[in-house]
């Protein structure tokens, strides 16, 4: 039997976290799940969840905010209450990386470099080490000049590569294997525990 999942996400780019995630399930369990991102629409959380099940209906339930500036425990109060005035009775995951999500795709200089298109460069990246990812305060600008400087563009071409950053952004997760250098984030580990946790009570994980 085939479980299906639905990731509600806050824009188009972090579709580049479902890797991420089918990842993490096929750590917990041997249920077989297919996953679905989709884009927020509605005024509030509550409404945009209510929404997002009416697009794609699953059997469990992702939902994620970057914690930004906020500490991330806020966040989780947010969802939590917003599964609440939805009336979500489903098994539902929170995501929410510390600052942003881009945080998790700076841990590979080597898997940038082939995302960029330019699996030989030599420039210096010049990215944070694995215990700096939290502590950034713009992920998303460190991670789209170490795009910039790997694909070593000039000029025109770099104005189209600019165009192509969301793309390469994705391809990011897609060309890793092993997520397994960012347990030593507090907010992946969360991730690892809260869905473990869900499909132990669920009867879907796996010993």
């Amino acid at each position: 039997m085939i479980l299906r999942y639905t990731f509600l996400t806050e824009g188009s780019t972090d579709a580049a976290l479902l890797p991420i995630l089918d990842w993490t399930i096929q750590r917990h369990t041997k249920q077989i799940f297919t996953g679905e991102f989709v884009y927020r629409r509605g005024q509030g959380l509550a409404d945009k969840i209510h929404n997002a099940l009416e697009d794609a209906p699953c059997d469990l339930l992702f939902i994620h905010r970057d914690s930004d500036r906020e500490e991330p425990i806020r966040r989780y109060e947010e969802i939590q209450v917003a599964l609440t005035e939805a009336k979500i009775d489903l098994p539902s995951v929170c995501v929410v990386p510390v600052r942003m999500m881009e945080a998790w795709l700076l841990f590979d200089s080597g898997v940038l470099r082939q995302a960029a298109g330019n699996r030989n460069s030599r420039s210096s990246l010049n990215l944070p080490t694995i215990a700096q990812l939290e502590t950034i305060a713009d992920p998303k600008t460190v991670l789209r000049e170490a795009l910039r400087t790997a694909s070593e563009h000039r000029g025109r071409r770099l104005e189209e590569f600019n165009k192509q950053i969301p793309a390469a952004m994705r391809r990011i997760t897609q060309l890793t294997d092993d997520f397994s250098p960012l347990l030593r984030l507090r907010a992946f580990q969360r991730l690892q525990d809260d869905v473990r946790t869900t499909l132990e009570a669920q009867g879907w994980y796996k010993e």
